[in-house]
């Protein structure tokens, strides 16, 4: 019988070894292979859209020329303020510096304005037949540019087109918005499509956005004025779609971090080795879960972190009980005991793990993995972000290893360090404000959110006084 046990405690184990051994440093590059792309993935957008590259080492470059004009300046000092917002690196050019751009699938050029004389059409369109990318963040008129991004025919303005309707994905999280609707007001181009060209979001049966073939390149076109407000941010990165390289690059240095520290850790720990694997497992599921819990929150999936965790509860519930009922009395050694039960938590912690993972991989479901440690370079730009949000952090923590070596302090299996009294108080202070700070969260994050989207579209694009005065009452009312 006891033979059979071990069995089925190497077998767990073994399991969840496998798990890292699927997320490990090497292979995250592939994990997007699990979940296939899309079926319009073959004429996607590089840069835009997403289109699967081979990995060549070079990374994308967002390159953003700025007219004078007022509706050029707010955009771009729109979609500048999203990306550092979103740690996405950009270069900003001058007329003669776009002559400079090598076009590749890796080049995007932003432009935004009315005044496109002042742009120089004939360098731009060599860019993209050759094979570079063109956002065009703005509409605009002007037939002499029609063919480059994917129109038969501009028409004049039209102003009073409201809401937003996804012909395709972009977005988890971004829901259609009916006409009524006061957060997205457009003025448009009246235009006729080409038949190549691929709508991506409309309003009203009109285009709002497209992206459209040119030579070896492609073209996207927001035929709105609406990206001067706050609200459009997030779209506006998104459909840049760089989050996920940046994913990649942030699961791999946490990868290294973590493998460094837990070196250190090694070289004082008195565990057995089957203890020391199992902690290395739930150390790094642990670190993981952290990095994809980031970027899902930022995209606002709450749903997916939600199921994740509440099926993780269940299975790492489930294995506890088993190991408690029907396992306890067969484990002689007393820290096979503490192994058996730290691997039925290890086991929730990563079915959380492959549940974030997955949802990260139908989040992002246009992924590259180029441009990887892109966010690298921010930490030159914003030193003293990162060295506040580092020091705050030791700061909570430096309280408790005082105490853990203060008196009252014990050292369980000759390995870590706690102090009885202490860590129980904490733990129970822990468990009476989670209700709390769920109700918190989901309260501000999601209800309070999609008030203030409201409130706010009305207090930009003219509401009346009662609308705002309304949305302002159902925004408060999210607070009590």
């Amino acid at each position: 019988m006891k033979k059979s046990i071990y069995g089925y405690i190497a077998a767990l184990f073994s399991i969840l070894v496998l798990t890292i051994v699927v997320v490990q440093f090497l292979r995250l590059d592939y994990g997007h292979r699990l979940i296939p792309n899309e079926k319009h993935e073959a004429r996607t957008f590089d840069i835009v859209a997403g289109e699967e590259r081979a990995l060549s080492g070079e990374a994308l470059q967002i390159y953003i020329h700025q007219n004078d004009d007022e509706l050029s300046t707010s955009i771009l000092n729109n979609l500048t303020s999203a990306l550092d917002y979103a740690k996405l690196p950009y270069t900003k050019i001058s007329r003669e510096e776009i002559e400079t751009l090598r076009p590749s699938a890796y080049s995007v050029l932003v432009l935004s304005g009315e005044n496109t004389d002042k742009w120089p059409y004939e360098t731009i369109k060599r860019f993209v037949e050759d094979g570079g990318r063109l956002y065009i963040a703005g509409r605009f008129i002007d037939a002499k540019w029609a063919e480059l991004v994917g129109v038969d025919d501009f028409g004049d303005f039209k102003d009073g087109i409201n809401g937003l309707i996804f012909e395709q994905e972009i977005f988890p999280g971004y829901v259609d918005l009916p006409q009524d609707s006061g957060l997205f007001v457009h003025s448009i181009a009246d235009v006729e499509l080409k038949e190549e060209a691929d709508v991506l979001i409309s309003a009203k049966n009109e285009p709002i956005l497209w992206q459209s073939p040119y030579g070896k390149g492609e073209v996207m076109f927001w035929n709105t004025t609406s990206l001067t407000d706050k609200n459009s941010r997030g779209l506006m990165v998104q459909t840049l779609s760089m989050l996920f390289p940046a994913f990649i690059g942030m699961m791999k240095t946490t990868v290294a971090i973590a493998s460094v520290l837990f070196a250190v850790f090694l070289s004082f720990s008195e565990l057995p080795a089957l203890l020391n694997a199992v902690a290395f497992v739930l150390f790094m599921t642990v670190n993981l879960i952290w990095v994809h819990f980031l970027f899902l929150s930022a995209a606002k999936f709450y749903q997916a972190v939600a199921y994740s965790f509440v099926a993780s509860g269940i299975v790492a519930v489930a294995a506890i009980i088993i190991t408690d009922q029907f396992l306890m009395s067969y484990l002689t050694e007393s820290f096979m005991k503490s192994f058996a039960l730290t691997a039925s938590m290890t086991l929730g912690l990563v079915v959380t793990l492959f549940g974030l993972f997955a949802s990260m991989l139908l989040t992002f479901p246009n992924r590259s993995t180029v441009g990887q440690f892109s966010f690298y370079r921010y930490f030159d730009r914003y030193p003293a972000l990162f060295w506040t949000s580092f020091l705050y952090n030791i700061g909570i923590w430096v309280g408790t290893w005082i105490i853990w070596f203060a008196e009252g302090g014990s050292v369980h299996l000759d390995t870590f360090r706690y102090h009885p009294i202490y860590d129980a108080a904490i733990f129970l202070s822990y468990l009476t404000i989670i209700p709390t700070m769920t109700i918190f969260v989901v309260s501000v994050e999601t209800r309070f959110y999609e008030r203030y989207r409201v409130f706010y579209g009305y207090v930009n694009e003219g509401g009346t006084y009662q609308q705002i005065q309304r949305s302002k009452a159902a925004m408060l009312l999210v607070l009590r």
